[in-house]
């Protein structure tokens, strides 16, 4: 402040209060200039909206405040851990509820074409012990859209689950992941391994000839001494 002279203070709020001063100032200047569009009214707006968001993150599980939000400092449970576990019920219909948040993410990030997104929900059900449940139509929509975004190596493992689990009328999953594994991850072993499973029977004639192609391909590159290494990961 300055008055007859200058000086600085410094002193410490809590960021409830903060938001407070802030969501006065915007209401005044709202208030002054009568309601009209203005900075203020788009602050006003953008809080609404981001509370509305920030509450249904917090209360379906998908973010983790570690006990300091709003709603636990009103209690003044702020910092404290819960004492007493979740009982089995309250276990079930939060990882129901979870799953149903997460599979509706899912879906719409498919339909959007975010399918690296929609991976992203995935995993992070996996993580959380809670995996989506995906059938052999949502397995594929996921393959395709990683496909579209040339997203090879994340798509990989998706491939081999979508044909270990869904094994009829998997050979031509199978042999694009035999070719993602030659061309993209350079493993000419694990290429040999795909193919040696593929029934070419219940192949194309387009499929066949790209079939012998890697075939021929990786055995050179294994001849040739190509480097590989040697495990389960993608």
């Amino acid at each position: 402040f300055f008055f007859l002279f200058f000086r600085v203070y410094t002193f410490d709020i809590s960021i409830g209060v903060l938001s407070a001063i802030y969501l006065g100032l915007d209401l005044t200047e709202c208030f002054l200039r009568g309601g009209a569009v203005g900075s203020s009214l788009l602050h006003l707006m953008g809080m609404a909206a981001g509370a509305v968001l920030g509450v249904v993150l917090l209360k379906r599980g998908f973010v983790d405040c570690e006990n300091w939000d709003l709603f636990a400092v009103v209690k003044g449970t702020h910092g404290k851990k819960d004492s007493d576990p979740l009982t089995k019920e309250e276990t079930e219909r939060r990882d129901q509820s979870q799953s149903i948040d997460a599979e509706r993410m899912f879906r719409a990030c498919l339909e959007s074409n975010q399918s690296l997104k929609a991976l992203g929900v995935r995993k992070k059900m996996i993580d959380l012990g809670n995996p989506l449940d995906l059938n052999r139509k949502e397995l594929l929509a996921l393959i395709v859209g990683l496909h579209k975004q040339q997203e090879w190596v994340e798509s990989a493992p998706v491939m081999l689950e979508l044909f270990e689990r869904f094994p009829d009328g998997s050979e031509p999953v199978r042999l694009k992941l035999a070719q993602i594994c030659l061309v993209e991850l350079e493993r000419p072993s694990r290429t040999l391994e795909l193919l040696e499973k593929i029934d070419t029977q219940n192949l194309t004639e387009k499929q066949k000839t790209m079939f012998r192609k890697l075939q021929a391909v990786a055995q050179r590159q294994i001849n040739d001494g190509a480097l590989e290494v040697d495990d389960e990961a993608w």
